[in-house]
């Protein structure tokens, strides 16, 4: 949730991983907090380590963005003993856990009374500092294990709820106090609030303790924070040795098998309702036994009415009215959780919803809006005719208004003279890039011989964005063959350099590796760009040719943001398949892949 409504919950401690920059207004609001008695932990990451912040612990060592701010090992790091002063004093070092890089703090005088945890080497792991009546603690690594393994131990979690415990002033000792009982888990499986027989647990029998009335599974609060009582701790399923004599065990195809008497019983009575009407017609008895036959008829008709049939079954779907008067189909099946409609979408919202389509960011130079979307236009018919992909028309968006997160991609074509972003658009484009939003900028300065990106001025109209450390893109990134074999990114002008996401970043939401961020200068909605007829509308500097390449790059771009990086586990194809192999006797010939599989093609 955002920070106003975390703020405004009261939480006893707020936890943020890698948020390298805070708006003030956020900043001003997680200070009061904290200053009223709350516990802010932080994980580092390449963000915070490029940008940081007041709300820190300690002073932390700046580098630029390229570069990350991390410190790297060639061997890594593993952990010393927590100091005595420290609250996470007794608890067990993991000897396994090995920290690869983190952020450095500045030496100073204050440094050692503020270090919770440190490494071998003695640099801080885990410092803090009171603020008010509260704590800010700083975990100098990653909350995932892209820097460190430290999250795959046991102590991890210990280390946080003491962490919490110790930032509301509480005692953090896991051997002292009780826990008592919060919520109970019933006999449907609801948590409720705990009845008048559930009994405190001593906290350093809780591990060994023995479920009954008085300690039912649920949830404990105690000294080192909230603690799980399972419902299945230390219990194994028992197996059934012996079947009552009244049951009868059906195998496993028997169970599933569809039962057809009904059926096949009506279309025996039709078959023979049909030869006997034939018959009676071959003998010329129909006009005889006019009356009779009538009668038969009616009683074959009833009983093959009395018979079972299958059970009615309910459709699973309803019809809506849209907004334009039109209808869709809605699934309703039991299957399908529907969500409460809030009444206030748009119908650009309701469009954007049901059919995948890119975006561009509307800005105050409308004859670049056109030409943005007349680019997006054209990419968008190149993907229809060339790949499975089938986007409906492109969409321009409002950063302060509209919802962002309903397009995979959003296309931002800077305008020469284009104002700072405002708070409310950078506050919006980084809930979209921190929920897998991806965000591609093209400055256009690609025209001017020798010219580069003008990186200050992408800083002043950006002010606030939290990027993530760039690079360049190199030559065997996913990028250069998601669809096609690429070695440039050309747009309307070739040769210029293309950033991304730094790889390895640990603050990636996706996990797909795909970058939230793409910066270039060949301005490829030019390249892109066609009339409501399909013929390009802007020159390119290398003719036909380079516009094909610059359709190329667009399509494996949008492939790369829509797919991840699969791309990159081909290269392990050859060798999972010897592996394999390995034990088996060889072909009399060579298997050959196809080289559409190991040239990276689509």
């Amino acid at each position: 949730g955002s920070i106003e409504n975390l703020v405004a919950a009261s939480p006893d401690a707020i936890i943020m991983s890698d948020v390298g920059q805070i708006l003030p207004q956020d900043a001003e609001l997680l200070n009061t907090w904290v200053e009223n008695g709350g516990a802010l932990i932080r994980f580092a990451g390449p963000r915070l380590a490029a940008q940081g912040d007041d709300l820190l612990p300690v002073a932390l060592r700046r580098s630029s963005r390229a570069l990350g701010g991390a410190l790297a090992w060639d061997e890594p790091q593993a952990m010393a003993s927590f100091p005595e002063a420290s609250p996470f004093a007794g608890l067990s070092v993991p000897g396994d856990v090995r920290i690869k890089q983190q952020v450095l703090a500045r030496p100073g005088p204050e440094l050692a009374s503020k270090t919770w945890a440190r490494l071998a080497d003695g640099s801080p792991l885990v410092t803090a500092d009171t603020r008010g009546n509260g704590t800010l603690i700083l975990f100098h690594t990653t909350a995932g294990p892209d820097w460190a393994d430290l999250a795959y131990s046991g102590t991890f979690s210990q280390m946080l709820r003491r962490s919490i415990a110790a930032g509301r002033g509480e005692a953090v000792g896991d051997a002292e106090g009780a826990y008592t009982p919060y919520l109970t888990l019933d006999g449907y499986g609801r948590l409720s609030a705990a009845g008048p027989n559930a009994a405190p647990l001593k906290a350093v029998d809780f591990a060994e303790t023995v479920l009954s009335e008085s300690h039912p599974p649920g949830l404990y609060r105690g000294p080192a924070g909230t603690r799980a009582l399972n419902a299945g701790a230390g219990q194994r399923p028992r197996l059934i040795a012996e079947w009552p004599l009244s049951a009868r065990l059906l195998g496993d195809a028997e169970a599933r098998s569809l039962r057809l008497a009904g059926p096949l019983l009506t279309l025996a009575a039709l078959l023979l309702a049909l030869d006997l009407f034939i018959a009676l017609f071959v003998a010329g008895r129909l006009r005889r036994f006019g009356r009779s036959a009538a009668t038969a008829c009616i009683l074959i008709g009833g009983a093959m009415v009395a018979l079972p049939g299958p059970d009615a079954v309910a459709q699973p779907y309803q019809y809506e009215l849209l907004p334009d008067g039109t209808y869709r189909r809605v699934d309703t099946s039991p299957d399908v959780i529907r969500l409460p409609s809030t009444g206030n979408s748009t119908q650009k919202e309701i469009d954007a919803a049901l059919e995948m389509r890119l975006a561009f960011v509307e800005t105050p130079d409308g004859d670049l809006n056109r030409r943005t979307e007349a680019g997006l236009s054209g990419l968008t018919s190149i993907l229809r005719m060339r790949t499975s992909v089938e986007p409906a028309d492109p969409h321009g968006v409002n950063l302060e208004t509209d919802s962002l997160e309903l397009y995979p991609l959003i296309y931002f074509n800077v305008p020469e003279s284009m104002p700072p972003l405002s708070e409310t658009a950078i506050a919006n484009l980084n809930t979209y890039l921190r929920s897998g939003g991806a965000l591609v900028i093209d400055t256009r300065a690609g025209g001017t011989i020798g010219s580069q990106t003008d990186v200050s001025r992408l800083e002043t109209l950006l002010e606030g964005l939290d990027a993530p450390p760039l690079q360049t893109v190199g030559e065997n990134h996913v990028l250069t063959r998601s669809f096609y074999l690429l070695n440039d990114f050309p747009g309307r002008y070739a040769q210029r350099s293309l950033w991304i996401e730094q790889a390895g970043d640990a603050s990636a939401p996706r996990g797909d590796g795909v970058s939230r961020l793409i910066i270039g200068d060949a301005d490829w909605a030019s390249a892109w760009a066609v009339d409501a007829q399909g013929r390009d509308l802007y020159s390119v500097d290398g003719g036909a040719e380079q516009r094909e390449m610059s359709r190329r790059f667009g399509v494996n771009l949008v492939m790369y943001v829509l797919t991840g990086s699969y791309k990159d586990d081909q290269v392990h194809i050859p060798a999972l398949l010897e592996r394999l192999g390995d034990g088996e006797e060889p072909d009399d010939e060579p298997v050959e892949l196809p080289s559409r599989i190991l040239d990276g093609g689509p």
